[in-house]
């Protein structure tokens, strides 16, 4: 077996309750439940627009049903990976309470290992309150007007005792850019020696020996990394497998697909001083599906450059690497820790920016941790 080992929880998803919610001019909320006999189920992942209508605003209650994971090693651990919710929402598994989530892109796991059954129920209670309701409003950028509901993939995760958490891969520009590979080693203290091996081009890239419970970064300079012969083209995306090993046996892995950044960099860099000096007027879009016009439009207009203020899924991102339309990526201060290093690897990112107003004292010469080679722009009017 492969690890991760992968099973994705996809709808149809029982609708278990509705709670409506409407502010009162004190600030205060009134409640009333919902009739939720006509559309007894939900899909997953989308928000619940098409069932309890885009005006909704309260909590709903996702349930679904599984089965424990047949043919566990005694080494194997079952995780449950939930990717996000609109706007916030707390997970349990056959009544037992495993944590929160706290926003559409952050995602969130946990070992659930010891407490599956043979058949086990999983719920998520979601909330979108409604605005005025006497509480800050939640984070969720891009999606204001958008409905609520599980929006990010659900899914079951078989791993060994010993994983790879946090990575984050990505090219630092210069003269001679350099790659670097960052993350965390998580799992119990191993007398064994652990190995990450980076291969890319055919070929061994990067290899460190690394540590239970310890961060790592790789850094590598590949001078025949495959060319992007014009700024205009479609770039070059290389897999990039990467590998925790004990010497034995694979003990997780995963493939990104990456590129350096573009070969013009006079051009990527003019773009860039436009946007800051306010020369350039960015199309921003919102949290938007990838079939809408305004994210086809955006496919076919190859080396320009496209405001983001919503976090889109990740294959979204993979389109604009192979479109070659760059992004200026609008992040939330708080999210950007979590956030930025799961995008750092797609080339369509040229640089972020936070939001108007939670851009105090960030500009393009400062690099805080989370920048990942790309300038850190002042927020640009959107």
């Amino acid at each position: 077996m492969a690890y991760p080992h992968v099973i994705r929880l996809r709808g149809p998803w029982e609708c278990d309750r509705a709670i409506a919610q409407m502010a009162l001019s004190d600030g205060t909320l009134t409640e009333s439940a919902r009739d939720v006999s006509e559309f007894a189920r939900l899909k997953a992942p989308a928000d619940w627009a098409e069932t309890l209508g885009p005006e909704f605003r309260g909590r709903v209650s996702y349930t679904r049903r599984f089965n424990r994971p047949t043919n566990l090693e005694p080494h194997d651990r079952v995780w449950l990976m939930a990717e996000g919710v609109d706007a916030r929402g707390n997970v349990t598994i056959d009544s037992r309470h495993l944590g929160a989530i706290d926003g559409y892109a952050l995602a969130a796991e946990w070992d659930v290992t010891h407490l599956l059954q043979a058949s086990s129920v999983l719920s998520v209670d979601i909330e979108l309150p409604p605005t005025g309701a006497g509480q800050p409003p939640p984070v969720r950028p891009g999606r204001e007007l958008l409905a609520g509901g599980l929006i990010g993939e659900v899914r079951l995760e078989i791993r060994r005792e010993l994983y790879v958490a946090g990575l984050s891969v990505y090219w630092q520009p210069g003269r001679a850019p350099q790659w670097h590979i960052s993350g965390r080693v998580e799992g119990p203290a191993s007398n064994d020696s652990l190995h990450l091996i980076a291969t890319a081009c055919d070929r061994e890239v990067a290899y460190a020996r690394v540590t239970a419970g310890a961060p790592f970064t790789l850094c590598s300079t590949i001078d025949d990394w495959p060319a992007w012969p014009d700024p205009m083209d479609e770039p070059v995306l290389t897999p990039v497998e990467i590998r925790l090993s004990d010497g034995r046996s694979t003990l997780w892995q995963t493939t990104l697909e990456t590129a350096p950044p573009q070969p013009d960099a006079e051009r990527t860099r003019a773009t860039m001083l436009r946007s800051l000096s306010g020369e350039m007027t960015l199309s921003w879009l919102d949290y938007v599906d990838r079939a809408s016009d305004p994210f086809q439009q955006a496919l076919s207009q190859p080396g320009t450059v496209l405001g983001l203020r919503g976090i889109l899924p990740d294959a979204a991102y993979h389109e604009l690497d192979r479109a070659n339309v760059g992004v200026v990526q609008q992040v939330p201060r708080a999210w950007a820790e979590r956030v930025c290093p799961r995008l750092a690897h797609h080339p369509c990112i040229l640089a972020w920016a936070l939001p108007p107003g939670e851009d105090q004292g960030v500009d393009s010469r400062s690099t805080p941790a989370w920048a990942f080679g790309r300038p850190w722009l002042p927020a640009v009017a959107s």
